[in-house]
């Protein structure tokens, strides 16, 4: 199949709607934006997206119809705009009467697969992102979870270790399982990075979250400075409560000069495209976009051997892993990469490939297209 056809618009039979947390910018948002507006550019015409927060950057994006639960803020200090958000959404599935729910992420699976069941839809769906480590630090998750699983004709996982951790940690039926890999676009045709300037540019796109490891990135970065490399590092994402304990750290080490904390930007694009090095320190991952945007842009990857990373990253071919917490083997790789500029360049062309054949965008869509209507 693919998105450059035109479809006959009853081929795809019924309404769909899908139900996600918010719009703001991550991984799993992109994720949905970009299903929701491909399947739209097939010709399917009864796509609804229904978010608890539609107030996020993502919602100009999305192509579809979107509906606003209208929770904001923290849902812990004032859970009945949950209980406000869920009758919307409930009076939404009574209206729209979808023959498929599509819900995503923890919480959200929950009161998406049981409302789904109450209104009688005949799919609902639920999506796996993550390893099942959130229920460790939020232990009401897991009956939640569980509930959902059982609630759901299907649930998507994005990586095998996803999946075996659904089944390992869940007890979920392999049948009810159906893995779908993240797609990305591969907006180049080769690498052009920027090897000859007296500084190397290492990138690392993770929300300020301690489980993505940046303190680990920032003892690797001053291991590197050490041994003699000038390189200037970008973080980039959300800060999630870490950003002054890593300016402290990193301006205690004298990194001032070597790392730019740069927030949530709308332009990754562009800062992928200035860089030599992509490093995910993160400690825990169900399958990172971070590390697929990277090979798309044709970086080689230096990153912790967690979850679906070795799935994503060719070790030794398209970047390095490295054993989870162990922050020196990280710098030497990246010292490797800096000192031996040809394979960093020829591990950046074969992240290109690598991206564009396995994790394509059209691959992922015909994925759910299959799944949502058995083609």
């Amino acid at each position: 199949m693919s998105l450059n056809r035109v479809p006959r618009l009853s081929i795809y039979p019924g309404h769909i709607l899908f139900v996600i947390g918010s719009l703001e910018v991550g991984g799993t948002e992109k994720q949905l934006v970009t299903l929701v507006n491909g399947l739209m550019q097939l010709g399917v015409i009864g796509v609804d997206v229904f978010a608890l927060d539609a107030s996020g950057p993502l919602r100009d994006q999305v192509h579809a119809k979107v509906h606003d639960g209208g929770v904001r803020g923290s849902m812990r200090r004032k859970p009945w705009r949950m209980i406000v958000a869920s009758w919307r959404l409930f009076q939404l599935i009574r209206r729209t009467r979808p023959q498929i729910l599509h819900a995503y992420l923890p919480l959200i699976t929950f009161i998406g697969a049981l409302l789904g069941r109450l209104c009688k839809v005949p799919m609902v769906i639920t999506a796996k992102r993550a390893l099942g480590t959130h229920q460790d630090r939020r232990p009401i998750l897991k009956p939640l979870d569980r509930i959902a699983n059982r609630l759901s004709h299907k649930i998507t996982v994005n990586s095998v270790a996803v999946y075996m951790d659904t089944v390992d940690r869940d007890g979920v039926d392999p049948h009810k399982l159906e893995l779908i890999y993240n797609g990305v676009r591969t907006p180049r045709c080769g690498s052009d990075m920027y090897w000859g300037s007296p500084r190397t540019t290492i990138i690392t796109v993770a929300n300020l979250i301690r489980y993505k490891g940046h303190t680990d990135l920032l003892k690797a970065i001053d291991r590197v400075v050490c041994k003699g490399h000038h390189v200037n590092a970008l973080i980039v994402g959300e800060d999630r409560g870490m950003l002054q304990e890593l300016k402290d750290m990193a301006y205690g080490w004298c990194l001032k000069d070597n790392v730019s904390f740069l927030g949530q930007r709308d332009d990754v694009s562009r800062l992928f495209s200035i860089s030599d090095i992509a490093v995910l320190p993160s400690h825990e991952e169900g399958f990172s976009n971070a590390i697929l945007e990277a090979m798309a842009h044709g970086l080689p990857v230096v990153a912790y051997d967690v979850g679906g990373n070795n799935e994503a990253v060719n070790n030794g071919i398209t970047g390095y892993l490295v054993p989870d917490g162990d922050y020196v083997a990280m710098a030497d790789r990246i010292i490797d990469l800096i000192e031996n500029p040809g394979r960093a360049l020829s591990m950046g062309d074969s992240g290109i490939e690598r991206a564009s054949y396995m994790f394509n965008i059209h691959r992922m869509i015909d994925k759910h297209v299959s799944l949502y209507w058995g083609e």
